[in-house]
């Protein structure tokens, strides 16, 4: 008589090699279809030629912007406050007095710092303990702001030095509508790329087909389409009547174009 355990055992070993089996042909079958159904234009291109350009556009900044910060002390937090904001509202009254929009205003940062105590350095066994206590408040806040008008910009940057705002900074002149001349760059790199990429293709006996890859490259942050602002003018703000010169501002972009060859 035949036993029954080893009959199971044998019956489960030829199902699980029929299953194995199955899976093997599964995948052969797969990998066999993959192949076929691929298209040949997805084969990188074993000719190829990769050309680069640096194209640039020029403009004259039309806004000037700036940052001025409020700093004020005192006993309490809320005195320290009321100050600040005292001589923070003058100097945004008279920007607005003079042409500047809410939209071109915005705080950068409003803080409020604790003042310590200064304790002499001990260096006895005895030193007393340290307090650490509050003897005031410092409030500082920045605001930065966008002149539209730039022929007054000298002439703002002047008066709100002389409303006790003595930490007036960054002072830089850019254009409004960037991307614009973004675009510009661009398209000035791509072209050169292209009259580059015809001389070599005569100068090789070859000729181009079509675009395989495009890139740009970035230098100081990208950019919203791409390229760099390298140069912008700034100077520093005194309590006086200034001249700002404001030279020009260039935006750059490299690119890089690869054709295959035919």
């Amino acid at each position: 008589m035949v036993d029954t355990t080893d009959k199971n055992i044998q019956n489960g070993i030829k199902l699980m090699g029929a299953v194995f089996a199955l899976l093997i042909l599964f995948l052969a079958t797969k990998t066999v279809t993959e192949i076929i159904s691929w298209d040949k234009n997805e084969v990188y291109p074993s000719k190829t030629i990769t050309v680069s350009a640096e194209g640039e556009a020029l403009a004259t900044a039309d806004i000037a912007t700036f940052t001025f910060t409020v700093s004020e002390s005192s006993d309490t937090s809320e005195t320290a406050q009321n100050q600040a904001e005292e001589k923070t509202s003058k100097a945004l009254d008279y920007l607005k007095d003079n042409g500047v929009e809410d939209k071109d205003i915005k705080t950068q940062s409003y803080n409020v710092f604790p003042k310590y105590e200064n304790i002499a350095p001990c260096y006895a066994f005895d030193c007393p303990p340290v307090t650490n206590q509050i003897i005031g408040y410092e409030v500082s806040q920045t605001i930065q702001v966008k002149v539209r008008d730039i022929d007054n910009a000298g002439k703002i940057l002047s008066e709100i030095t002389n409303l006790e705002i003595n930490n007036v900074s960054g002072l830089s002149f850019v254009i409004d509508d960037e991307d614009v001349l973004y675009d510009e760059a661009r398209k000035d790199a791509i072209e050169k790329a292209q009259a580059k990429a015809g001389v070599l293709a005569q100068d090789l006996d070859v000729r181009l087909g079509d675009i395989i890859s495009f890139n740009e490259d970035f230098q100081g942050g990208q950019q919203p389409y791409g390229g760099d602002l390298y140069r912008s003018e700034a100077v520093s703000v005194k309590a006086q009547d200034v001249s700002l010169p404001r030279g020009e501002n260039t935006y750059t972009s490299k690119v890089y174009v690869t054709y295959e060859l035919k």
